[in-house]
């Protein structure tokens, strides 16, 4: 796969996802919720693998990112969206991917906090994948197993709580299980693991850039445009 079918296959998945969430609600229709967690880890590797390819200047790019955020959730503050769009998480990460490269890593810790504290979409989990996914660059069986890690700890960290003990943990779990209604958010975030596959499958030797400049321009600003309009549609679709 190439970087293009990465993106428009995180796009649909990513779509069907906010079906769920703002139209189609509901347990029924929780499948939809399921094939939208593939969306989330094709977005940040390949943000993080155009952090070391583009050609873009680091800081024109974060300015950009910086600009639909807050555009974007005015648009999300308007619908009730109800959440902090990840524009703003993608901009925590090109902050780190810069201080990393100067020697300073560490600096995605006061970023993840940051994120978490101020309830950004994916919050320290969306941190650290990323962090990852960046400093394990050409190391492709390392990124995919940190992922899956990664995911493995938030998922049940945030299913059992602050756990002190393994019995204190089969407990929480025992709860989760049986109120599977309202800690289904935290379980189906294991199947953003199946997103490994296609990024397995990516060989950025086929990536081809659009000749036109003009149709380059369109395709590359038509997903961060699509992202908050498709919300916003869903949303107003939603309440009638």
């Amino acid at each position: 796969m190439n970087r293009n079918q990465l993106k428009l296959l995180a796009l649909l998945t990513m779509t069907i996802d906010h079906i769920g969430a703002f139209v189609l609600t509901g347990n029924a229709y929780l499948w939809m919720r399921v094939i939208g967690r593939l969306a989330f880890p094709i977005f940040i590797f390949l943000l993080a693998e155009g952090a070391h390819h583009s050609k873009t200047k680091r800081r024109d790019w974060g300015l950009i990112i910086l600009g639909f955020a807050i555009a974007t959730q005015f648009l999300l503050n308007w619908v009730n969206a109800g959440f902090v769009n990840i524009f703003f998480l993608f901009f925590l990460g090109l902050i780190g991917f810069e201080a990393s490269d100067r020697g300073a890593v560490w600096v995605f810790i006061p970023l993840a906090f940051i994120a978490e504290y101020f309830k950004v979409d994916y919050g320290m989990y969306g941190i650290a994948a990323m962090a990852f996914f960046y400093l394990l660059e050409g190391k492709r069986k390392q990124q995919l197993g940190s992922f899956a890690l990664t995911t493995i700890v938030y998922v049940f960290l945030n299913i059992s709580g602050s756990f002190t003990t393994f019995n204190a943990f089969v407990a929480a779990m025992g709860v989760a299980f049986s109120h599977f209604d309202i800690y289904w958010v935290y379980f189906i975030q294991l199947f953003a693991i199946a997103a490994l596959i296609p990024i397995a499958l990516y060989n950025p030797s086929k990536n081809k850039r659009i000749a036109n400049p003009s149709l380059y321009l369109v395709w590359k600003y038509f997903f961060y445009v699509y992202y908050p309009l498709h919300i916003v549609v869903l949303c107003l679709i939603g309440i009638r």
